[in-house]
């Protein structure tokens, strides 16, 4: 996803590399030297992201967590209040069952 935002940037870069040159002179003696060469080659320089579009992806990850947390705070409030619900309302049966075997 975030690949699909980042942009290369690519510029022309001068570099040099040796060169060995065979030379030849009088009486078939041959050397050989050395030389840097110059010469320019398009590479990637960098990366470019422009802010918005940064800041929109930055956002919407921060919604879908937001979201989830809300969820699952949501579960956890639904979850402890059944419970407590549950535990009154067995509390209250078993007052109601005393009451009703102490008028028996």
């Amino acid at each position: 996803k975030m690949q699909a935002l980042v942009q290369e940037k690519r510029e022309r870069v001068s570099k040099t590399r040796q060169v060995d040159v065979t030379k030849h002179g009088a009486c078939g003696k041959r050397w050989t030297e050395k030389h840097d060469e110059s010469y320019s080659v398009v590479e990637k320089t960098g990366y470019k992201i422009t802010k918005q579009e940064l800041k929109a992806v930055f956002l919407e990850q921060l919604r879908s967590q937001v979201e989830v947390s809300r969820r699952s705070t949501e579960l956890l409030i639904e979850t402890e209040i059944i419970s407590q619900v549950k535990d009154v309302q067995e509390q209250v049966q078993n007052r109601c069952q005393g009451f009703i075997d102490a008028l028996k």
